[in-house]
């Protein structure tokens, strides 16, 4: 409002025989709609062109209030996109004791289920080839897909991860 006020004052009066300058700085409503066109970026260069036959030191006007409230629209608008997806995280509701222990439960059962159909010399134990054989079985594939982990796939690299 201020460089409106200032703008209209002084190049709208100052010229008032220059037809250019009076469609932007005649008064000081059209002088405030000429500065939010130059915070909008639109038409700038017009406008400018215009101001700088009064002066070149208008430049350093110019780019000062185009940078300055380009950033204070800029963080507006950064703050509001913030805002709404603070407002939309605490919308969900974060998981509880009872889901996790759930999960937690049904990845076990799923594991218990991937070993117990795993042939194997012995009941307890699994040998280093027998769980090689494990990580590689379709099944144990997707369950780790599903948990997003990854082994390698090389088999000396696998035994090291066993040992």
């Amino acid at each position: 409002y201020i460089g409106a006020l200032i703008c209209s004052e002084v190049l709208g009066r100052r010229h008032a025989s220059n037809s250019e300058m009076q469609s932007f700085f005649r008064s000081v409503p059209m002088s405030f709609l000429t500065h939010i066109q130059l915070v909008l970026v639109e038409g700038w260069p017009a406008i400018s062109g215009t101001m700088l036959t009064d002066s070149k030191f208008w430049a350093a006007y110019l780019v000062i209030f185009i940078c300055l409230s380009n950033f204070a629209l800029l963080n507006l608008v950064t703050g509001v996109v913030c805002e709404r997806v603070m407002e939309l995280a605490r919308q969900l509701p974060p998981a509880t004791a009872e889901e996790k222990q759930f999960e937690f439960d049904l990845l076990k059962q799923q594991m218990a289920e991937i070993y117990d159909a795993t042939p194997k010399r012995f009941p307890d134990h699994l040998s280093q080839h027998e769980y090689s054989r494990l990580f590689k079985s379709v099944l144990a594939s997707e369950l780790l897909d599903e948990l997003k982990v990854t082994l390698p796939t090389h088999n000396d690299l696998l035994r090291c991860l066993i040992d």
